[in-house]
């Protein structure tokens, strides 16, 4: 049983391991340790649940973050803005985790700005949107609207995974890991890199139909 006292001080070390990774240059080396320690940290037991949905939404705007270095929009995508669009769908778990994330970081000289939208059509206008478990009932509205616009969307639930979700956040023993729909992504015209790739737990190359 991990005690609060202990749970306390390894999170605040890989708040602060992660805030020094990401301002890293994306090297192999680089990925390699952030990935290493989204894994071993994503499990943390303990007993404080506000410490543990904390520290589960931290991983996974940093994850979000990651996402958005390594994939590549068409050209025509790109143009729409002059940033990059990072929103969340309805109910928002992050709490604030997801803009202290990207807070003053560029992407190839493009500036990060997160977005809450609460209209399926909204997401025409992110890069990528992510899709809580709480709002699987408009799952397929959100997929179905952005499906023609190059936007990765991200989910946390078996019905987004089913409905064609491009990138979805699992637990599996107690840790967090991702499964990768590329027929998706790649029938969007996103490419995600290898880097990625080579992290997730699963990747399907068919794109899943309706």
């Amino acid at each position: 049983m991990v005690t609060k006292e202990t749970a306390a001080n390894v999170h605040a070390w890989h708040e602060r391991a992660l805030r020094w990774l990401l301002m890293r240059p994306a090297t192999p080396r680089t990925i390699a340790i952030l990935s290493l320690l989204l894994v071993l940290f994503a499990g943390l037991g303990g007993s404080v649940q506000a410490q543990e949905l904390t520290s589960e939404y931290s991983i996974k705007a940093a994850f979000l973050f990651n996402f958005a270095r390594f994939v590549e929009w068409p050209s025509e995508m790109m143009a729409r803005s002059s940033a990059l669009n990072l929103c969340v769908f309805g109910h928002d778990p992050f709490h604030g985790e997801l803009e202290r994330v990207i807070r003053e970081k560029t992407i190839s000289n493009r500036p990060l700005i997160g977005r809450r939208i609460s209209a399926p059509a909204d997401a025409r206008a992110c890069h990528i949107v992510f899709v809580s478990a709480a709002d699987k009932a408009k799952v397929r509205e959100v997929l179905t609207a952005a499906r023609d616009t190059s936007c990765l969307t991200v989910g946390e639930d078996a019905e987004f995974a089913r409905s064609g979700g491009m990138i979805t956040f699992v637990i599996e023993d107690d840790k967090i890991r991702f499964d990768i729909n590329l027929g998706s992504a790649e029938a969007a015209r996103l490419k995600i890199s290898a880097k990625v790739l080579s992290v997730a737990r699963a990747v399907r190359v068919a794109p899943a139909k309706d």
